[in-house]
């Protein structure tokens, strides 16, 4: 039986995986991870679980509706945990689906602080979602006034991605 890992070093690990270029060994790799984390009972592991199926059925499948459904039920399992909303949002920008982004953004507005772990990537989510709106001046505006401490290629790759999901 396969063990299952430490699941912090197994998300990492799928983390990684996930952005380099698609092939077939690489998604075997990603599916493999996955299976490590499905199988450790704890709440932590099945809830990255869940965000890991949901990125492999967005990134890989393309079946964002799947991809929703699975996120999803991790938002509803997992209600106070911010990871599944974030990992909606990053689904809602990679398939440009404004009303999941506007869901996540609010549901995580709710309950977040400036003082939070994921406060950056909350703003982060907002700023592209104004660019989806097709308002990339307010989007550069949270860029350059409130994460302008990530540094400078960090804004840049930031400015870069407003452009882009402004001009598809």
């Amino acid at each position: 039986m396969d063990r299952p890992g430490n699941p912090i070093n197994i998300n990492n690990y799928f983390t990684c995986l996930i952005h380099r270029e698609k092939s077939p060994d690489n998604k075997e790799e990603l599916e493999k991870a996955h299976y490590k984390l499905s199988i450790d009972g704890s709440d932590r592991s099945q809830e990255m679980a869940h965000s890991a199926k949901a990125r492999l059925l967005a990134f890989y499948d393309y079946d964002y509706e799947g991809a929703f459904n699975e996120i999803e039920e991790a938002v509803n399992r997992f209600p106070a945990n911010d990871y599944p909303l974030l990992t909606m949002a990053d689904l809602a920008v990679h398939s440009r689906n404004t009303e999941k982004l506007r869901q996540a953004i609010s549901l995580l507005e709710e309950r977040m602080s400036r003082k939070a772990q994921s406060y950056r990537s909350f703003l982060r989510f907002k700023a592209y979602l104004l660019a989806l709106d097709g308002d990339p001046s307010s989007a550069k505006r949270i860029i350059e006034k409130d994460l302008k401490g990530l540094g400078e290629k960090a804004v840049n790759r930031l400015t870069h991605k407003v452009d882009e999901l402004t001009n598809p």
